[in-house]
């Protein structure tokens, strides 16, 4: 009997998605820096986090705080949103193989929800009184917002855009390997990224 999944399609997409995670994280993180380095802060790269030294920074750094933390959002939201009205506007019936670059572009979006349910399933497996986490919740709480307002919002927003890329612009042949390919190498780019070669490149 056929399989239901395409082994060299889902190879590739896996791969993708490996190599999408230590991208994805690392464009986030120089957003950070990118705002840090306007406001004239010595910066370190880490893996996942930026760390920058505002010591001699004279006035409110609430301000300053704030906009370092949209940084990394805003340049995840700016790739993502780009690669997205991309693919809204490309020729229906054609596919090329640039089409696949916007495709894991557009998923950069995905980093909210998925922060989201890490945020949550943390929670349950090391209480600490919050639900949320990330610049999200930072920002949030920095704007006198509720912990779980921007989490949410961005989270929804990232979920529907996905949600339509996959299920609407995706060709239907590929999809099924594509969300297994999703699941098992973005697990896998994951913790590769952020326990294994992440710390070892950049602790």
């Amino acid at each position: 009997m056929k399989s239901p999944i395409a082994l060299k399609p889902f190879l590739i997409f896996s791969l993708g998605f490996i190599i999408s995670i230590p991208i994805g994280t690392l464009s986030h993180e120089y957003g950070h820096i990118l705002v840090a380095k306007y406001f004239g802060f010595e910066t370190i790269l880490h893996h996942a986090s930026v760390s920058y030294d505002d010591s001699a920074f004279v006035g409110d750094p609430s301000f300053h705080q704030l906009l370092i933390s949209w940084g990394g959002p805003i340049s995840t939201i700016l790739v993502g949103s780009f690669s997205f009205f991309f693919l809204l506007r490309r020729d229906e019936e054609l596919f090329y193989w640039e089409d696949w670059l916007f495709i894991f572009g557009s998923l950069f979006w995905l980093r909210m929800p998925i922060n989201l349910f890490l945020s949550i399933v943390g929670e349950f497996i090391s209480p600490d009184g919050s639900y949320f986490g990330g610049d999200e919740q930072y920002i949030s709480k920095i704007l006198d917002l509720p912990a779980g307002f921007l989490p949410i919002t961005f989270a929804l927003l990232g979920l529907a855009i996905s949600s339509f890329v996959i299920f609407r612009i995706l060709p239907r042949p590929y999809r099924k390997s594509f969300l297994l390919s999703g699941f098992i190498g973005g697990g896998f780019g994951y913790f590769f990224w952020m326990y294994w070669l992440g710390p070892i490149l950049l602790p």
